[in-house]
């Protein structure tokens, strides 16, 4: 599997960020820092619980890992993905590891400010 370094976002998207009006861009990352904000609560309470509710991580991870795709925000799906598989194999102690990178990359990227620090594909657009 690749390490999230070597990840690197499409050079192609279906959706062309750069046709949506600013006041859209902005809506959109506000929106997807209240998701992140959300997902980095409930994986934090499940992994607390020590993954007991093995279905409700796995589709809380694989959640996660659709939007930052969507956003193409590829090392963070790459972190999710990695999660979704050690907790489908029942890999706990694997699974604490991807959760901590996980968790890192979710605050880095709450923290970041605008997005484009953390999403390729904003980082192309003109500012807001």
């Amino acid at each position: 599997m690749k390490d999230a370094s070597q990840i690197q976002a499409p050079s192609s998207s279906p959706l062309s960020l750069t046709s949506l009006p600013p006041a859209v861009r902005q809506a959109l990352q506000d929106q997807y820092r209240q998701m992140l904000a959300g997902h980095l609560a409930r994986l934090a309470a499940l992994a607390d619980q020590g993954w007991n509710d093995l279905g409700a991580a796995r589709t809380e991870v694989h959640r996660l890992a659709g939007a930052a795709g969507l956003m193409q925000d590829a090392a963070l799906g790459l972190a999710a993905k990695q999660l979704e598989q050690h907790l489908r194999a029942t890999e706990l102690a694997r699974a604490g590891q991807a959760w901590a990178e996980l968790a890192d990359r979710l605050r880095a990227t709450l923290e970041k400010g605008p997005l484009s620090a953390a999403c390729p594909r904003f980082a192309q657009l003109p500012p807001l």
